[in-house]
């Protein structure tokens, strides 16, 4: 297997170093059964390192994800970002639910990305 470079990955440090082995582990065992820790793990850690999608047609949800782009760049924003809330809650608060977005900045979606990591986003 090539290693990417690691300067042009999030980690940005070697990607067969021991965090990155014990992490990828981790995130391995974690992932059927507890889904959302292994994800948290991810997005704190930027580990396990993912290889960069393979685009074919652009998609619906993800205009900003092209052939082009996608080939020699990792971005944030070809990541998921966040859960979306519920429709519960919009069916039955409905003016919560517009302050939670106010609160977010941005729609209901899963690339918008929450307050507290929109400075990573700028990477």
């Amino acid at each position: 297997y090539k290693y990417p470079v690691a300067s042009e990955t999030f980690y940005g440090k070697n990607l067969n170093d021991q965090l990155s082995k014990i992490i990828t582990q981790k995130y391995i065992a974690q992932l059927p059964w507890l889904p959302l820790e292994a994800w948290c793990d991810h997005r704190r850690l930027e580990l396990p390192f993912f290889d960069n999608v393979a685009v074919d047609n652009p998609l619906s949800r993800m205009s900003w994800l092209t052939k082009e782009n996608v080939k020699n760049s990792q971005k944030y924003n070809f990541f998921p970002q966040r859960l979306r809330y519920p429709s519960s809650l919009e069916n039955s608060n409905p003016e919560g639910y517009k302050q939670a977005l106010q609160q977010l900045g941005g729609e209901n979606g899963i690339f918008t990305p929450l307050w507290w990591s929109k400075g990573k986003n700028e990477k």
